[in-house]
């Protein structure tokens, strides 16, 4: 008798994750079927604004003689892409969902009061390899 409440149990649970998951899929197709990130939002309409916010996580390295001053750093940024926007009660109230950076349209933003500044600009996709999340 246990064991067939158990397997009710599960078979159960399997269908509620099926369902979201068959959800989270077609919220994705949706979404992303004719997205270029290559284009920015609003493309020729209006600028695009967004607010970043820079945190200092942890000092590295401070050479005095040298002055200079090593930092990890984590930088916020927050935009609207309208073309990302969806209705949630269409998708089973998914209100957000987390995407690689990678695949969405990120304004380039680099610091140039840097001693190293040649490699953010060598390889400006370096950050996008982070997970971000749609709202």
């Amino acid at each position: 008798m246990r064991w067939s409440i158990l397997i009710i149990v599960l078979i159960q649970i399997h269908l509620v994750y099926s369902q979201f998951y068959q959800t989270l899929n077609q919220l994705l197709n949706d979404t992303f079927n004719n997205y270029d990130k290559r284009t920015r939002p609003f493309q020729n309409e209006r600028t695009v604004f967004f607010s970043a916010r820079i945190t200092v996580a942890m000092l590295i390295n401070l050479e005095s003689e040298a002055q200079t001053v090593s930092f990890n750093m984590a930088q916020y940024l927050r935009w609207q892409d309208p073309r990302l926007a969806w209705d949630p009660a269409k998708y089973d109230n998914i209100s957000e969902i987390y995407v690689p950076a990678s695949s969405i349209w990120m304004p380039k933003i680099f610091f140039y009061n840097s001693i190293q500044t040649d490699t953010e600009l060598k390889d400006p996709d370096a950050w996008k390899k982070e997970k971000l999340v749609l709202r």
